[in-house]
């Protein structure tokens, strides 16, 4: 029976069904909430992308923010609807049916009236991170948010304090574009030794030294890939990952939410190849018959297909 259930799914594979992409349908267009503690909040939305129109000058998605409410939100428009999705309040969205000539402005309008207005996820503490992907068969836009607003103000009512105590126990690195401003005016400040022990310490307790730089996410990102900024990170650096680290060393450096901007464009790209072609050939040698049939239907490798052709045929003996 396991034999020609196996079987009947290869099939099904190769003849283009998708029942993932089926499945799946349920978990478009929804916000999840990742993680949350006391001083951060993870969010991650998937929103199909093949139907999304331009709201203005080639923008695909706005971001909003109801400052009563606390609630950042990504705004897009298909099908003659734009659609207000809020990314700290799951589930919850706004729809407005609009068509003809002004039809942003006047959306713009409502959303004032409603309480939400444009704005950059890091003017309300959020960093933010939009890229393209697919998910289960479905091309979409992957929605990263990290909502630091709890953590934030906690920083900054210690640093105008020059009181480290009230970040004694954090173990969460603030993003630097966050709070640099403020901490470097008080560090210019501190005249005491007192003063300059408690800034060094409240450095040391949001993780400022660290050298990364978070994602830079404009007010009205386009779809299209920027070249992030060169920053603190040498040719050596580049050469390990791409010549020496292993699969494990290197997945978890891409996981990281600052690599990308800390590469060139070109550098990321090569290491995202290198990655995947060491996943692949892992999954080669160690995968499941079912490993290699989820990956078989995104990647279409004819030496999966050969793989799999093989490990059926030991299961029919």
């Amino acid at each position: 029976m396991i034999k020609k259930v196996l079987l009947i799914s290869f099939l099904l594979i190769l003849n283009g069904c998708t029942l993932d992409s089926m499945l799946s349908i349920g978990e478009i267009d929804k916000v999840q909430l990742v993680k949350r503690n006391a001083s951060v909040s993870h969010y991650r939305a998937y929103f199909e992308r093949t139907q999304l129109k331009p709201i203005v000058r080639h923008k695909k998605y706005l971001f909003f923010y109801n400052k009563k409410k606390k609630d950042l939100a990504i705004l897009l428009y298909k099908y003659h609807t734009y659609t207000l999705y809020s990314l700290y309040h799951p589930h919850q969205k706004i729809q407005i049916s609009a068509s003809g000539s002004g039809r942003y402005s006047k959306v713009r309008r409502i959303l004032r009236k409603k309480g939400y207005r444009l704005t950059s996820p890091k003017r309300v503490a959020a960093i933010v991170d939009v890229a393209r992907r697919r998910f289960k068969g479905h091309k979409t836009l992957r929605v990263e948010v990290k909502n630091y607003q709890a953590l934030q103000k906690k920083a900054i009512r210690a640093i105008r304090s020059y009181d480290a105590t009230i970040l004694a126990s954090n173990k969460i690195a603030l993003p630097k574009s966050l709070i640099s401003h403020l901490y470097n005016q008080y560090k210019i400040k501190a005249t005491t030794p007192k003063e300059r022990s408690a800034i060094e310490s409240i450095s040391i307790n949001l993780h400022l030294n660290r050298p990364k730089v978070e994602p830079i996410v404009n007010l009205e990102e386009n779809l299209t890939e920027e070249v992030p900024d060169k920053v603190m990170q040498s040719e050596l650096t580049f050469n390990h990952y791409m010549k020496v680290a292993s699969l494990d060393e290197l997945s978890t450096f891409m996981k990281e939410e600052n690599t990308q901007n800390l590469l060139s464009y070109t550098q990321y790209k090569q290491l995202k190849h290198r990655l995947s072609t060491l996943q692949n050939e892992k999954l080669l040698r160690e995968g499941s018959l079912e490993a290699l049939i989820s990956a078989f239907k995104v990647n279409h490798d004819p030496r999966f297909k050969e793989r799999i052709l093989t490990l059926v045929k030991e299961v029919q003996k």
